[in-house]
């Protein structure tokens, strides 16, 4: 139904406090099974609330459908870029940056993983993150596909 249309996944969101704000060496620890550190968390943020701090790094993921190529030896030439919106405002526009293709293991489905500083000027409120996927692979026009997320800085 969809085989030639340059599609995404939705985005999948997950945060990583900055240095400055992880817990002290000796106060927290690693918990069996990967579960993550013990004393990191913080109950008032993260990405199941998608409520967020200053100083947190917002990583997101998604997958890339369809990426257009003449052959099947041809990698898919996309661009990506990032905008941040606040009351309908832009507050950040990322340059455009090229795929990385030599980790991705299917061209038929290409990984976008970002990392978002979430610094000390963004200020308590509603943001949109905005991810545009740009194809401009050989054999026709550009094509571009969106996704957003909302969420919310705290203090």
């Amino acid at each position: 139904m969809f085989k030639n249309i340059l599609g995404l996944s939705v985005l999948a969101i997950a945060l990583a406090v900055a240095p400055a704000q992880a817990a002290p060496t000796g106060a927290s620890s690693v918990v069996a099974g990967g579960e993550g550190l013990i004393g990191t968390e913080d109950a008032g943020a993260g990405p199941a609330s998608r409520r967020f701090r200053t100083r947190m790094f917002l990583n997101f993921a998604c997958v890339i459908y369809n990426p257009k190529r003449a052959n099947a030896k041809q990698k898919p030439n996309i661009v990506t870029q990032v905008r941040l919106y606040h009351d309908g405002q832009p507050v950040f526009i990322g340059d455009p940056v090229p795929l990385d293709m030599s980790q991705q293991k299917d061209m038929t489905r290409l990984v976008v993983a970002r990392r978002l500083f979430l610094g000390t000027i963004l200020t308590p409120g509603d943001y949109i993150l905005h991810l545009t996927v740009t194809d401009s692979s050989e054999g026709g026009s550009p094509k571009a596909a969106t996704r957003w997320l909302d969420f919310r800085m705290v203090e």
